[in-house]
């Protein structure tokens, strides 16, 4: 197993096993003791992972109470910008001059047919969607009952 002349230096095995005791402890664990609790005032010694992923407690010595009315930002460039169309785009120049680009209007046919698109509000799109769904239901209904029939028809 090993080379002449290093049987001296060879580990010491033995036939002994270290096994654990097969006796068992018949007394439960001793209990976790509790974490101490911090005084009034007193910042914990111990922060865990799941702390500090909480945001920060709010600062008790600020003026501002629960339920108390503070006064709404406001902004500059909100009142200084004009109202625009839903469908345009206000823009300043190079002489900061505001240049409003209007998007033009989408229109189909030609002539006296000519018509102008446009969006439908939430009721009219449920209008749609509604006889839209009735038309497929009753199609389908007719394809089962002429099923149905051949079915009774051929098989009866």
């Amino acid at each position: 197993m090993y080379p002449p002349g290093t049987l001296d230096k060879a580990p010491d095995v033995s036939n002994e096993v270290n096994a654990p005791s097969t006796t068992l402890n018949s007394s439960p664990p001793p209990p976790p003791t509790p974490p101490a609790q911090p005084a009034v005032g007193e910042s914990p010694k111990e922060v865990g992972i799941a702390d500090t992923r909480l945001p920060p407690a709010p600062d008790t010595t600020s003026e501002q109470t629960p339920g108390k009315q503070v006064a709404l930002p406001t902004t500059k460039h909100a009142a200084t910008e004009p109202a625009t169309p839903p469908a345009s785009v206000a823009i300043r120049d190079a002489d900061g001059a505001i240049v409003t680009l209007v998007e033009p209007k989408k229109v189909i046919g030609s002539g006296e047919r000519q018509k102008e698109l446009r969006t439908l509000s939430p009721q009219q799109k449920a209008r749609v969607r509604f006889v839209k769904n009735f038309l497929v239901w009753f199609f389908c209904a007719i394809v089962l009952a002429i099923a149905l029939v051949l079915l009774a028809r051929f098989n009866g």
